[in-house]
């Protein structure tokens, strides 16, 4: 008898209670939050109790009310564990906050000519959301997903885990236990597809090698390190995944996340020149057109997406991402509205 999968579905909730922490139908993600749950209830676990695995809720503000009333309005059944996340600059790592990458976040975090009715000015607290772009709480999820997640103590535990985006994704059925699926044919990765089947190093193509290539200059001991597009579905990465979390609990991944995060990537892509301005090496841009002079695409940022499919081509070895079987999920779909009571 095959032991049963030590798996966990994972929800990130961003603040509930900040006065600019609404969407663009005015909402918080609070009644998102109670759809994805009951998708999660009504069509995965299909009143089959083989089917009941933890939820782990990270939040950053929500009070005891909120996350019991959250609980009964979803009619979600079995653990649901809920634990803090402090979104502020001080829980950043030294090599951030000492360096100029979080001064030219904040010199730019508000337009204060175009936003001045709305934030006052200078606004430097960097744990509100910049209206122009996904703003901190995004690079903050981006950093979360692409590695940090891993590591975290709530998830020691377990092997497995099955993002739930509580936001504008929609899980409609799910006729086979990813789990147990991943489990039983020692898979690593398991996406549901929504962009094609192309293979390829997703959006970096031209620049992975020689990002990869830098990399390995500054790690030299990683040298055995070797990029393999091969491994990685082009596109595969939509807010839905199912890892086998052992694929990037080493201390390789852990040095490659550090890497990047060193560069302030996840921070730095707003529309404000060339990478200079944020003290980005050029191999850390998302520019596929070498000679441009590497200029920020965008209000970009690099997303847990980007990060996952250059990851994935390096670590995945010899359990390339598969395509998960009986898994109908959409995305994007509009955003989750609420009663004025919520406002």
């Amino acid at each position: 008898m095959v032991d049963r999968p030590k798996a966990c579905h994972v929800i990130l909730l961003l603040p509930l209670n900040s006065r600019i922490s609404r969407r663009t139908n005015n909402c918080t993600q609070f009644p998102s939050v109670i759809r994805a749950l009951k998708q999660i209830h009504t069509n995965f676990r299909k009143s089959k109790s083989d089917r009941i695995y933890p939820i782990i809720i990270f939040h950053n503000d929500a009070t005891r009310a909120q996350q019991q009333s959250i609980e009964t309005l979803s009619g979600v059944q079995g653990p649901i564990m809920w634990y803090k996340l402090n979104f502020n600059e001080l829980t950043l790592p030294s090599y951030l906050r000492e360096s100029g990458i979080i001064k030219f976040y904040t010199k730019y975090h508000n337009d204060p000519f175009k936003y001045a009715a709305q934030f006052p000015k200078p606004v430097y607290n960097l744990t509100l959301s910049d209206p122009r772009s996904h703003g901190w709480g995004y690079a903050m999820m981006c950093r979360l997903f692409a590695g940090l997640i891993f590591f975290s103590r709530p998830m020691e535990k377990f092997q497995y885990y099955w993002r739930i985006d509580a936001g504008d994704s929609a899980l409609n059925d799910v006729d086979v236990d990813p789990f147990v699926y991943m489990q039983t044919n020692n898979k690593g990765y398991g996406y549901s597809p929504l962009y094609g089947e192309g293979k390829g190093c997703p959006w970096t193509e031209l620049q992975l090698p020689q990002r990869h290539l830098h990399f390995i200059q500054r790690n030299p001991k990683h040298v055995h390190l070797q990029v393999e597009c091969r491994r990685m579905p082009r596109h595969a990465y939509n807010n839905f995944e199912v890892v086998d979390m052992t694929l990037f609990r080493n201390d390789s991944f852990l040095d490659y996340f550090v890497d990047y995060d060193k560069s302030g990537a996840f921070f730095c892509g707003y529309k404000l020149g060339k990478a200079s301005d944020c003290s980005i090496e050029e191999d850390f841009r998302l520019d596929s057109k070498p000679g441009k002079g590497y200029a920020i695409i965008g209000n970009r940022v690099l997303g847990d997406a980007e990060f996952r499919g250059q990851a994935l081509s390096i670590f995945a070895g010899d359990r390339p991402a598969v395509k998960l079987p009986g898994i109908k999920y959409a995305h994007p779909v509009a955003w989750a509205t609420c009663s004025k009571s919520e406002y």
